[in-house]
């Protein structure tokens, strides 16, 4: 017997060749899958945002409701700070704007009418074209005395009244007739 050790080479493999058919297959299912993956995920997070959404909502309907109390009870300082974090937890300039004449309200009460004027023309920056923002301006100046400014705001509320509302001629109306009655000419 020899000592020689018989090697042999390992015989190649044969590649199987995958056909072109099952290659476009296999690639639409993953194309499918990761599609799917993406519209799922999509809707997953579409879902937490309503839920979010929702929360949010139902969380600064119960705030609002306790600034409404609060309003209610004669407890300005506290509803004044409600309405500070109303403010902060709203992204809508429309209720912010709102917000911030409630706010401005309990100033205008008390008769600290340069508080609540530097309020509401926050208000203003929300909502600059709001011709209600603009009238309740005009009408807080009225009340502090400032005829010169009432009747400049009164005007502006005229000009940014939206002509399309059912309401729009008497809003008009009460504007003008503020105007005249504060000795102003239209």
């Amino acid at each position: 017997m020899s000592n020689i050790i018989n090697i042999q080479e390992p015989k190649p493999r044969k590649h199987k060749r995958i056909s072109r058919k099952k290659r476009v297959i296999i690639i639409a299912i993953v194309v499918i899958v990761f599609a799917g993956g993406v519209i799922s995920g999509w809707f997953f997070v579409s879902y937490q945002l309503a839920v979010q959404r929702e929360n949010n909502s139902k969380e600064l309907i119960k705030l609002f409701d306790d600034a409404d109390k609060l309003v209610n009870t004669g407890k300005t300082d506290q509803a004044i700070a409600a309405y500070d974090v109303l403010i902060k937890k709203t992204n809508n300039t429309d209720q912010k704007a709102s917000l911030l004449l409630n706010k401005a309200t309990l100033y205008k009460q008390n008769k600290n009418y340069d508080k609540a004027l530097t309020i509401a023309k926050e208000a203003e920056s929300y909502s600059p074209k709001n011709s209600s923002v603009a009238g309740y301006i005009a009408q807080t100046y009225a009340e502090k005395g400032d005829k010169k400014n009432a009747i400049i705001y009164y005007k502006k509320a005229i000009s940014l009244v939206d002509k399309t509302s059912p309401m729009s001629g008497s809003d008009i109306t009460d504007y003008q007739n503020m105007i005249k009655s504060l000795g102003g000419t239209i």
